[in-house]
């Protein structure tokens, strides 16, 4: 982690803040991710800027994968359903009193929050990120 192998002078510390874009792609489980944030939280407030995980998607009118057609769950690089990895970041943010912001609202964009221009939220992102907002809490399952 950069800021760790190179921290910041700032003596100041004005308006520093790390931000990380957590995401199952970038090679980390949850249990990896966490305990570089926790070290990076020692140092700076935190926000995660954008999270999310969508590994199966498919444009509209196309058929839909094998996987999905037998609702055969798909799970992301981190060894996770989208869902799982949602609510463990979500997990991980209530528990932690870390600031965090969703990424993206736009249905053809991607980890999507909304599957429409209706705001429907996606089963796997958008439902438990609204559930949190709304003041639910999570538990990280497997």
């Amino acid at each position: 982690m950069h800021l760790i192998d190179n921290p910041l002078n700032d003596p100041n510390g004005n308006g520093l803040i790390y931000a990380n874009h957590t995401y199952p792609f970038k090679g980390d489980t949850i249990e990896q991710w966490l305990a570089k944030m926790e070290k990076a939280s020692e140092m700076l407030p935190i926000i995660i800027s954008e999270f999310g995980s969508e590994t199966r998607r498919r444009r509209p009118g196309h058929p839909p994968a094998q996987a999905e057609a037998n609702d055969t769950p798909t799970l992301n690089p981190a060894g996770l359903t989208d869902r799982a990895w949602v609510e463990a970041v979500l997990k991980a943010c209530d528990d932690h009193n870390w600031h965090w912001t969703a990424w993206d609202l736009h249905p053809a964009a991607g980890p999507r929050l909304i599957a429409d221009w209706n705001y429907t939220p996606t089963p796997n992102f958008g439902v438990p990120t609204k559930a949190s907002l709304t003041g639910e809490t999570h538990e990280a399952k497997p």
